[in-house]
């Protein structure tokens, strides 16, 4: 199945179902308002929204519309909680390439206000750098303390597109002491792919808690990652949510991201190189002051376009694209920083 949330004014936003080729919907309303609705009781509402799903598919849904991304909030805009990790050694870009971390490195996020698809990024004023991770999320079921990986793979409900916006500055950095998790504010939001879909609609390619599938990034159009999923993924799904839940249980309705995804780079000769690309800024300057002996690559600056696409092997789509404008703040600053707005 998949699912989105329009926008209608709450803050939760209107459950709808998406056709499979992404080009109608059909409001849920009569089964469940929210999708933490339908994660609170999935048992229940999952086999009424799986009946809507196929109606929808084969034409008989009596009130389908044309699905557009751009009304799209978030598909879960307030999780309980976001969990933000290092799922591919490949990030860890200048450290020698046999350092494989035994544990993945997990910290918080914030949960609320998580931005829609095509929502305009307004970056706050605020001293600091700012860059973009391109990373997949999965949303869970409730998860037991101590849960194993096999059995953390299959609270999996949902899988969708994320950007994780991170900001560098010296305060964020100072913020927290060097604990091997990432300061508080360093992920300060996120964004969501437009539709969150069930593990099923990925057929063979959801395999072993991985996504095996390529992702997209561009950068003002211009390709900068082309990057396999399920490749050089260290800490699969299973692993990343076992992880989380080692102490605490988890609710219905986290979300837990794997990282920038970038494949790890290969030796040619005597030097290493990146054929596939990066997922986000930082792992490019990273290479070039590896390769290059300094960073050229400049940060994020208003006027930026940031592009993320999960491709097919057939070209078929499967989960809608992130895709956003950096823009300058509207209000003064001092002020609180908004999220984002609508931009269709």
């Amino acid at each position: 199945m998949k699912f989105a949330s329009y926008q209608d004014g709450s803050k939760d936003g209107q459950l709808v179902v998406v056709s499979k080729d992404l080009q109608t919907a059909h409001f849920a309303s009569a089964i469940a308002h929210t999708l933490q609705d339908v994660l609170d009781d999935w048992n229940f509402f999952s086999p009424q929204l799986q009946d809507l799903y196929d109606a929808l598919n084969q034409g008989r849904a009596r009130y389908a519309f044309a699905f557009n991304p751009s009304m799209c909030k978030a598909p879960l805009p307030r999780a309980y909680q976001r969990v933000h990790s290092r799922a591919y050694q490949s990030q860890r870009l200048g450290r020698p390439q046999d350092a494989q971390p035994l544990h993945p490195a997990l910290s918080f996020g914030s949960s609320t206000g998580l931005l829609g698809a095509h929502e305009d990024v307004h970056l706050p004023r605020s001293q600091g750098v700012w860059d973009f991770e391109a990373e997949l999320a999965v949303i869970t079921d409730e998860v037991e303390c101590g849960v194993s990986e096999l059995d953390a793979i299959q609270s999996v409900r949902l899988l969708m597109l994320s950007n994780a916006w991170t900001v560098f500055t010296e305060s964020a950095l100072a913020d927290e002491p060097d604990s091997g998790l990432e300061p508080m504010h360093h992920k300060p939001w996120s964004s969501c792919g437009p539709v969150a879909i069930t593990p099923d609609e990925l057929g063979e390619a959801w395999r072993g808690g991985r996504v095996h599938l390529t992702l997209e990034t561009r950068l003002n159009d211009k390709r900068l990652g082309l990057n396999e999923c399920g490749q050089d993924m260290d800490f699969h799904f299973g692993q990343l949510i076992a992880a989380t839940a080692a102490h605490r249980a988890l609710a219905s309705g986290t979300l837990v991201s794997t990282g920038a995804v970038c494949n790890a780079g290969v030796l040619q000769g005597s030097d290493w190189v990146w054929p596939t690309g990066v997922g986000s800024l930082s792992q490019k300057r990273a290479i070039e002051a590896r390769t290059q002996g300094q960073a050229h690559t400049p940060y994020l600056k208003a006027g930026d376009k940031v592009h993320l696409e999960l491709k097919t092997k057939n070209a078929q789509p499967l989960m809608g694209a992130i895709s956003q404008f950096i823009v300058d703040p509207s209000e003064p600053a001092g002020s609180e920083p908004v999220p984002g707005q609508a931009n269709v």
